[in-house]
This record gives C-alpha cells, sequence and structure tokens, in this order.
C-alpha cells in the first residue's frame, strides 16, 4: 500500500498453512499463532510483565556468572516472586487474544463458512489493491503431498498425516471460484503429478537439493508469461 509504485507485481503461494482453520478451528482466519504473546510479553501483562522479564534475565546473568550456588537459589526465590507479582488478573472483558476467538455458540459449518469468507476476502483486497497502484498479480495455490503426485516411498516418511485432502481440495476450488470475479486465482496442485522421484521434505516443503522448487518456479513462470505476455 506505501511502496507498491516501486513493484511490478504482486504473487502469493499459500493455503497449506491456512487450511488448517477450517476443520476444528474455533478462531478467526487470522488469529496469531500460539507463542504471539509469549514472544510479546505486554500483550497479556503489560508494561510490568515486561520489566519483570528483563529483571528476571539480569538475574538469571548474573547467577550464572558468579558461580556460586548460594546465590544461584537466593536469585532463583527472587526471579520467582517478581514473577508471580506480576501475574495478570483474570480478565474481566475482550483481551488481545480473545477477539479471534469465533462465538461459542457457532457451530463447525458456521466456523468454517466465516473463514472461508475470510480468505477470499483478503485474496481480494490484495487484488483490489494491487490494481488501484497499477500492478499486476496472481494467487497460487500451493501444492500439497495429500493431492496429485505419487509418493515416494521416502515422502511418505516424513509427510505425515494425508487426511486433509477433501479439505483442501474444497478449499482450493473456493479460491478458484474468485476468477468469476475477475481475481486471479491459479492451482498448483497438479505441479508434481508426473514426477517420480522424491520432492517432499516434510509436510509441505520441497528438498533444499531436489528439482522440486525449479519445477513449481518454472509452472509459475510459464503461468505469468500466458497471463502477462504483451501478446496474450
Amino acid at each position: 500500500m506505501l511502496y507498491g509504485e516501486l513493484a511490478d507485481a504482486v504473487i502469493t503461494l499459500d493455503g497449506y498453512n491456512e487450511r488448517f482453520s477450517f476443520v476444528g478451528n474455533r478462531n478467526r482466519l487470522e488469529a496469531q499463532i500460539g507463542n504471539f504473546a509469549e514472544i510479546n510479553p505486554i500483550i497479556d501483562g503489560g508494561f510490568d510483565r515486561l520489566g519483570a522479564a528483563w529483571e528476571t534475565a539480569r538475574l538469571r546473568r548474573f547467577a550464572v556468572a558468579s558461580h556460586s550456588r548460594a546465590v544461584y537459589y537466593m536469585t532463583a526465590a527472587l526471579r520467582h516472586r517478581i514473577e508471580a507479582s506480576v501475574e495478570p488478573p483474570p480478565a474481566e472483558g475482550p483481551t488481545p487474544s480473545s477477539v479471534y476467538t469465533l462465538p461459542a455458540d457457532w457451530k463447525e459449518d458456521r466456523c468454517i463458512a466465516f473463514n472461508l469468507g475470510l480468505y477470499r476476502k483478503y485474496i481480494g483486497l490484495m487484488d483490489a489493491m494491487a490494481k488501484e497502484l497499477g500492478l499486476l498479480t496472481v494467487h497460487f495455490i500451493q501444492p500439497c503431498p495429500a493431492i496429485g503426485k505419487t509418493l515416494t516411498s521416502e515422502e511418505r516418511q516424513v509427510v505425515g498425516i494425508l487426511d486433509y485432502a477433501p479439505t483442501y481440495q474444497w478449499l482450493a476450488d473456493q479460491l478458484l471460484a474468485l476468477n468469476g470475479e475477475d481475481v486471479a486465482v491459479v492451482s498448483l496442485l497438479d505441479v508434481f503429478d508426473d514426477v517420480d522421484g522424491t520432492i517432499y521434505a516434510d509436510q509441505i516443503h520441497c528438498r533444499k537439493d531436489g528439482v522440486g522448487y525449479r519445477i513449481l518456479a518454472q509452472r509459475m513462470a510459464d503461468e505469468l508469461e500466458r497471463r502477462w505476455s504483451p501478446a496474450n
């Protein structure tokens, strides 16, 4: 939004992480990951908690540097008292974490529909902003081990449970429908269909020393050329 004039295009590649928001999830799509509050202590505890974290860290360093068991136990007691003194009281209203929680009386199908609407909205907003700035844009749906590729025995040991295939295919189909609203969405679920060798290194990432990322990049480049070439 601020620096769009420095770019030529906006290209996204996602889908796998987002699919976790569509089955058994009670949070909004954009909910922060679990350790967000942990690494941002003022979120739930205010600046007192941040100060306490700084003070206990200083005491810990001092104890280690002293090489004294007595100093270590003394400072440990102080650290525990400091940490206990800044425990936040029970929340009486919305908290930075609770605002991402969906209403408790919503059934799962309503939660799924709500998050799908958010996902489609975010893609639409990125597309609208790009168009406002005169940028080209394409949203790619990333491939996954559960769909398309015939997995090797090596891959089957690292890709984990693949029962999310129906959910992921449904999500891809819902996002592809945005093409009818003049938002360019391209599925890459078939990009490894004809690849026999080992591609995946874990649940979603390709091996760094393999051909997976080269195949993926070439497919994306071909798609961009087909869409953006002056001849087209």
